[in-house]
């Protein structure tokens, strides 16, 4: 039996998915996506692009499948998702273990600052804050870089970047916003029926 090719997506994301230092394609999130398709029977190709580019490819079906994806309603009327991947552990962190706040909003009536990714979407809480109160970094390690020097106030992280970025860039001085922590349901989308179904058997 032949087995189907399949180009699967996603953003450079480590630890989930990553190039290593030898080039090689590592990651907590790209190892299980690859076990589950192996053990599916197909063969497998990924590419790890910016995300904008991945969406619009998946979109046009370049892509056979994504991965590490949010479901959202106008998400759900145009793809088919796997079942849970994993949950994303959102976190709002500090540098300055003196500053405490209870709602993202906050931040905005205290005139504080809030570090964030240059072209990721936020939630509603976080978009809603004073774009005055907003700064924008190219990506996670200038941020945390930021919050470890006392430049932004707090910042927006995945749990697991911000623990594997510590621990690259020696940075040891974050506080976690623990009333502030959330949770991201991810999962893996696709075009076919019978791909989503066959991965789901091995997720």
């Amino acid at each position: 039996m032949t087995k189907t090719n399949l180009l699967i997506g996603a953003d450079p994301f480590p630890p989930y998915q990553y190039y290593d230092d030898q080039g090689a394609l590592v990651g907590l999130d790209y190892e299980k996506v690859r076990a589950a398709g192996q053990k599916a029977g197909f063969e497998l190709e990924f590419i790890l692009e910016d995300w904008a580019l991945i969406e619009e490819k998946f979109a046009q079906k370049e892509l056979d499948a994504v991965f590490q994806l949010p479901k959202t309603p106008e998400r759900e009327k145009n793809y088919l998702f796997s079942k849970l991947l994993r949950n994303g552990v959102t976190e709002i962190v500090t540098g300055n273990p003196l500053l405490s706040v209870t709602a993202i909003s906050e931040i905005g009536r205290k005139k504080l600052s809030l570090g964030l990714i240059e072209g990721i979407a936020y939630n509603e809480e976080i978009q809603a804050l004073d774009q005055g109160r907003q700064q924008f970094y190219p990506d996670n390690e200038q941020l945390l870089l930021a919050l470890g020097q006392q430049e932004v106030d707090f910042g927006v992280f995945d749990q697991g970047v911000r623990i594997f970025l510590m621990e690259k860039l020696a940075v040891q001085n974050i506080t976690v916003i623990e009333a502030l922590t959330f949770i991201r349901p991810l999962f893996m989308a696709f075009h076919d029926k019978k791909t989503q179904i066959l991965f789901d058997k091995y997720l």
